[in-house]
């Protein structure tokens, strides 16, 4: 692949959070689903586990679940939704009781629903980004009016340590915000509101809410990192791919059509 420069084409496409930040997991794997466009064909546990909350939760904020029928249907749905193998029981555990316990104490947003799973487009310079925002909320009055923005995360994130040099987990949180911020400027072009808030539903965490208000200068930093992902994506030739166990194994969908993995897979990991 050296020499040869899909610029045009990366350039051309429309962009999502996912496939932005993807690039930094492994490059190969990237190739293989953008440019390529090749399906993935291993189900995973972590993925399987995500989207399995976020569909019990938009069937419940769209009326179609009662609140009651929360823990019976994440019991009785789990081995039918989530196939895909864990690393190791421990974690499996880990995982449905997590789970587990979030609907079991389930409390709703203390908000107005405006939009479950809703879809937004946002230009920025010539670059198209798209997205699906989780959830979408109204603030009332008495807390300033505008919207509020919140994304269900299976990742037990730590609320923001308010330390005067931020710690590894701020760090890690204003990583997470960044796909917020870009998902509040396409809601805010929609919906023709401010966006006041932002937040995570972080639903394997004790007290799963992380709310934060919305930051101009945090938008804007988001947005540059965009950009300058992009340029980054739109230079690359190689494509090389980033060997890992753990991630090639029970996070990358691709595996099984990545031939560096099933190489390392008979030289290495067996």
């Amino acid at each position: 692949m050296a020499d040869f420069t899909y610029a045009p084409l990366i350039r051309e496409m429309v962009w999502s959070y996912s496939r932005a930040n993807s690039f930094g997991m492994c490059k190969y794997k990237w190739y293989m689903k953008y440019i390529c466009r090749k399906k993935g064909q291993q189900e995973m546990f972590f993925s399987g586990y995500g989207s399995f909350i976020h569909n019990i939760l938009e069937r419940f904020y769209k009326g179609e679940l009662a609140q009651g029928q929360l823990l019976t249907t994440y019991l009785t749905e789990f081995h039918t939704s989530v196939n895909g193998k864990p690393p190791n029981m421990k974690i499996f555990q880990k995982y449905f009781e997590d789970g587990k316990r979030y609907f079991q104490n389930f409390k709703p947003l203390p908000f107005n629903v405006v939009a479950i799973e809703e879809n937004v487009e946002l230009e920025i310079d010539d670059l198209k980004f798209t997205g699906i925002a989780d959830w979408i909320g109204e603030l009332s009055e008495d807390e300033g009016g505008g919207l509020i923005v919140i994304d269900n995360k299976s990742r037990t994130l730590k609320p923001r340590s308010c330390k005067k040099k931020p710690t590894k987990t701020d760090i890690e949180l204003d990583e997470y915000f960044r796909q917020l911020y870009l998902y509040a400027l396409a809601v805010q072009k929609k919906y023709g509101k401010p966006v006041r808030k932002l937040g995570f539903n972080c639903f394997r965490n004790e007290n799963p809410l992380i709310i934060e208000d919305f930051d101009s200068d945090k938008a804007d930093e988001a947005v540059a990192w965009f950009k300058e992902q992009v340029a980054y994506i739109a230079d690359e030739t190689e494509f090389s791919p980033d060997l890992d166990y753990f991630k090639c194994t029970n996070l990358c969908e691709m595996n099984g059509q990545c031939e560096f993995f099933r190489s390392a897979e008979r030289r290495h990991w067996r």
